[in-house]
């Protein structure tokens, strides 16, 4: 067995043979720099010696454009993309008619935004003849056919066969939808209408009625998809708001979403971080209505002040407890704390030193006694305050308090 080693100089003065179909036919109209990645490709293929130099240390380029450079030469049916990762390819001889029919170069175009479409995928010879059947034979336009494509990758994922491609285009093509708005229109509506009556299945289902969604129904359910773009997770989680009504209905749903989308939050993660902060508001609501002496369930209204007075206005908890002891024996607890509170924001008192020192020296500020005052102020201890922070969600393990 004989075996060669290469000389450098002997590759340095060697040659790489270019076609000159190549020079007349591809090389004035390549993007820039795509003719240098082809002759470097070319000589590494040519002569073994230079089969390990980095094309894209030696051209100063980087490995996305190296790849775009030979997606586009594949395009133009001079080269094969065997694997992206490592790049591996191999050159294709100009009779090898197999890979890219003649008529491909007339849907240079058309095949360039398919690649952008289909990412690292690229469809072979055999499916691009295919899909120039949609535009020749079904009467598709090319911009048609990337919004076919498009749909069929999203809805049947990355792998998803040309032959289910070829009959959702012979569906277009019988209903002489041939346009790209019309076919946007038409898979747009064909997606929703499914998706609408599993929404209405999912709401019905839950409120445990056995009935069809009505005509009405199901606009509200197209508005809340089409028009707002709530997802559906959203309104099965607006579902839960309503747990405990006598009759949910429709309307009743459609008002929830419509705070949701008044406020900003219509998808689910905005939503679930809303929803924890509102029940750690309404903790402390509950806790300062309690120690101001009210015994009732606090109103939407007193937690939405309560929360103004927190997230707004920056009084601190603690301040808030403290305030909801001075409120117990006023007439109108949470009507004097209200005052206090814009006092405390009008003076700038941020913290619960100013809240002790404002009542200490404020005697306008003391609320009416219902009755004579025996009043001792509660002091709330480092571990109290500390476990009240814990409870409703809003001191961590290492805060100090």
């Amino acid at each position: 067995m004989i075996t060669y080693s290469a000389v450098k100089t002997v590759a340095l003065s060697g040659s790489t043979p270019i076609d000159n179909l190549f020079i007349l036919e591809h090389m004035r109209t390549a993007p820039e720099g795509y003719v240098k990645v082809y002759l470097f490709a070319l000589m590494q293929y040519k002569n073994p010696y230079f089969a390990n130099e980095d094309i894209a240390l030696a051209l100063n380029m980087s490995d996305s454009e190296i790849v775009k450079a030979f997606s586009y030469w594949q395009e133009k049916g001079l080269v094969r993309i065997l694997r992206y990762d490592p790049l591996h390819i191999e050159f294709v001889a100009h009779d090898e008619n197999s890979f890219v029919p003649s008529t491909s170069y007339r849907f240079n175009d058309l095949v360039k935004a398919l690649n952008e479409v289909l990412g690292t995928r690229r469809f072979t010879s055999t499916e691009l003849k295919t899909v120039y059947d949609w535009v020749d034979v079904f009467g598709l336009s090319e911009d048609a056919v990337i919004v076919l494509v498009a749909h069929c990758l999203d809805k049947k994922g990355q792998r998803t066969s040309v032959k289910y491609m070829d009959a959702v285009a012979k569906t277009l093509a019988d209903a002489n939808i041939l346009t790209a708005d019309e076919v946007k229109n038409y898979l747009l509506n064909q997606s929703v209408s499914s998706q609408e009556e599993e929404l209405a299945k999912t709401i019905i289902k839950r409120w445990n009625l056995r009935r069809k969604a009505t005509h009405d129904e199901l606009e509200l359910i197209r508005k809340w998809l089409n028009d707002w773009q709530v997802p559906f997770s959203v309104v099965t989680m607006a579902c839960e708001e309503m747990v405990y009504a006598t009759n949910p209905s429709f309307g009743y749903l459609d008002r929830i979403l419509e705070t949701y989308r008044e406020r900003g939050t219509l998808d689910a993660d905005t939503l679930q971080a809303y929803r924890k902060k509102r029940m750690e508001i309404e903790e402390l609501t509950r806790q300062i209505l309690n120690n101001a002496g009210i015994g009732k369930k606090p109103t939407t209204m007193q937690v939405d002040k309560v929360d103004i007075w927190c997230s707004d206005w920056h009084i601190p908890k603690d301040a808030l407890l403290l305030l909801s002891e001075y409120a117990s024996s006023a007439s109108q607890p949470f009507a004097y704390m209200t005052k206090i509170v814009k006092d405390w924001q009008n003076a700038g008192i941020k913290n619960i030193d100013d809240a002790k020192k404002y009542f200490e020296g404020n005697a306008a500020g003391k609320p009416n006694k219902k009755a004579p005052n025996k009043f001792a102020q509660r002091k709330y201890s480092q571990e109290e305050l500390s476990k009240f922070g814990h409870r409703i969600g809003v001191i961590d393990d290492g805060e100090n308090t």
